[in-house]
């Protein structure tokens, strides 16, 4: 019985060993993916920013162009 007893106890304790292991394991592969996820994050914000930087680029550019198609245009005309 009591050779059982020790050789469940050592068993048991190498489960908690091994239990202790992965949870480290998993703690520290969490870590690293939720960095990963920030690093991302940011990278899509920035990204972000440029998209509506160059839209507000764009958009004034085609304004720019538009009048001067506008005042084109109008000069054609005067001169017709």
């Amino acid at each position: 019985m009591k050779n059982s007893d020790s050789t469940d106890t050592a068993q048991q304790n190498q489960i908690k060993i091994i239990s202790k292991n992965n949870q480290d394991m998993i703690g520290k592969e969490l870590s690293k993916l939720q960095q990963t996820v920030q690093q991302e994050q940011q990278q899509v914000a920035a990204t972000n920013k440029q998209i509506k930087l160059f839209t507000t680029m764009s958009n004034a550019t085609n304004q720019q162009i538009n009048q001067s198609k506008n005042n084109n245009y109008k000069r054609t005309n005067k001169i017709i």
